[in-house]
C-alpha cells in the first residue's frame, strides 16, 4: 500500500499548477498570436496536468480509506476508475509534440529566414497544434492493449491504486519513461543547431543578420523553449538520480514523486521565467492587479462614522463640524450653543440621566 500522505499532497501540487497556469491563461487570453499561440497551448496542457493531479490525489485517498493490503482488481477496471494514468500518458506525449514543433520553428526561423512566415503558418496555428495534441491520444492504443486483452483473465489482478506499470504493463511503462527522459534532448539538439547557425550567420554579416521581424522577441522565445526543454529533462533525471539509491524504479511511489516534481517545476519556476522573459506578460500581470486598486476611495458610509460637516453650522472650522469641539465638549445644534447664537434657545440636551429621576 502506498502511504496515504503521498496522495494527500497531490491535490496541493495540482492546485499550485492549476493556479499558476490558470492565471496565465486568463490574463493572456487576448494575446494568442505568433509565438504566444504555442505558449498558450503549453499552459493549457499544464492546466490539464494540474487537474489530473487533483483527481489522482482524491482517487488515492479514497482507495486508502476503503481498501486493505490484500485488495486487488483487474487491470481493465482501472481504465475507468483511475483515468488520471491515461491522461498522464496523453499529456506526456502532447508535451513533447508541442515542444518539438516549437523547437523546429526556431530552427526554421534561422535557416530559412525568408520563408519562415510561410512555413510557420502551416504548423504554428493554434488549430494545428490542438489537432496534434488530439492525435497524441494514439498513445492509448498500446497503453490499453494489455488491460483489454487480459480482461477475461481473472487471475491477473493489480493494486486498486492502479499504477501505470501494473495496468499498462512494465514494458509500456519503461518505454514511456524513456520517452520522458530522452525526448526533450531532441529539442535541445535542435535548439543548439539553431543557435550555432545563428552565430555563424551573425559573424558572416557582422552581427547584422535579421532572422525575425523582431530579433529581441525571437530571442526571448528561443530562451523560453530552451528553458522548458531543460525543465522537462530536470523533472525526470534529477529525481531519478537523487532517489536511485533509495527507491527501486519499479516502486509505484517513484512515479508519484516524478509527477510532483513536474508540478513544482512548472507551477513555480516557469511562471517566473515567463515574467522575466516577456514584457507582454509583465504588462498584463501589473494591469490585472492595478485594475482593482486605482480607486480605493470609500463611497459608502458606516453607522459609526461621525456626521458629515455642514457649511452653515459655524465659522470656527472645527475638526468634526458641529458635533465635537476640540476640547471634547459637545457644541452646536445639539449641545452648548455657540457664543454668537447664545441668545437663541434652539439647543436641547439629548443626554438623559436616569439617576436624576426622583
Amino acid at each position: 500500500m502506498l502511504p496515504a500522505l503521498v496522495f494527500e499532497l497531490l491535490p496541493i501540487f495540482g492546485f499550485l499548477l492549476c493556479v499558476s497556469t490558470g492565471f496565465y491563461l486568463w490574463i493572456m487570453r487576448k494575446k494568442q498570436k505568433d509565438a504566444f499561440a504555442g505558449i498558450y497551448v503549453v499552459q493549457c496542457l499544464d492546466f490539464a496536468y494540474g487537474i489530473s493531479l487533483f483527481y489522482a490525489g482524491f482517487h488515492g485517498c479514497f482507495i486508502s480509506a476503503n481498501s486493505d493490503d490484500n485488495s486487488a482488481i483487474q487491470p481493465v477496471d482501472c481504465l475507468y476508475r483511475a483515468i488520471h494514468i491515461s491522461l498522464w500518458c496523453v499529456l506526456d506525449l502532447s508535451n513533447f509534440i508541442v515542444i518539438f514543433l516549437l523547437c523546429f520553428d526556431q530552427l526554421v526561423s534561422v535557416i530559412w529566414t525568408k520563408k519562415h512566415k510561410v512555413i510557420n503558418s502551416l504548423y504554428m496555428s493554434q488549430k494545428f497544434i490542438l489537432a496534434m495534441v488530439t492525435l497524441s491520444m494514439v498513445i492509448l492504443v498500446p497503453a490499453w492493449n494489455f488491460p483489454l486483452s487480459q480482461s477475461d483473465n481473472s487471475t491477473i489482478r493489480v493494486s486498486p491504486f492502479c499504477t501505470i506499470e501494473s495496468v499498462f504493463s512494465s514494458k509500456f511503462y519503461r518505454n514511456e519513461l524513456n520517452m520522458r527522459q530522452y525526448a526533450p534532448l531532441i529539442g535541445v539538439i535542435m535548439l543548439s543547431l539553431a543557435g550555432f547557425s545563428l552565430l555563424v550567420f551573425q559573424l558572416l554579416q557582422n552581427w547584422s543578420f535579421k532572422w525575425s521581424d523582431n530579433n529581441e522577441e525571437a530571442e526571448r522565445f528561443y530562451f523560453f523553449v530552451l528553458t522548458r526543454c531543460i525543465m522537462l529533462l530536470a523533472v525526470v533525471h534529477f529525481p531519478l538520480y537523487v532517489l536511485s539509491s533509495h527507491i527501486n524504479r519499479q516502486d509505484p511511489i517513484l512515479e508519484i514523486l516524478l509527477r510532483i516534481a513536474y508540478a513544482v517545476m512548472f507551477g513555480l519556476l516557469e511562471p517566473i521565467t515567463l515574467f522575466k522573459l516577456f514584457p507582454e506578460y509583465r504588462t498584463e500581470f501589473y494591469s490585472f492587479f492595478l485594475r482593482y486598486s486605482h480607486n480605493t476611495k470609500r463611497t459608502w458610509q458606516s453607522a459609526e462614522d461621525p456626521p458629515e460637516s455642514k457649511e452653515d453650522v459655524g465659522k470656527e472650522g472645527l475638526d468634526f463640524g458641529s458635533w465635537y469641539s476640540s476640547a471634547g465638549n459637545i457644541i452646536g445644534e445639539a449641545g452648548v450653543p455657540y457664543e454668537m447664537n447664545a441668545d437663541k434657545q434652539k439647543s436641547v440636551s439629548f443626554y438623559y440621566n436616569e439617576m436624576e429621576k426622583v
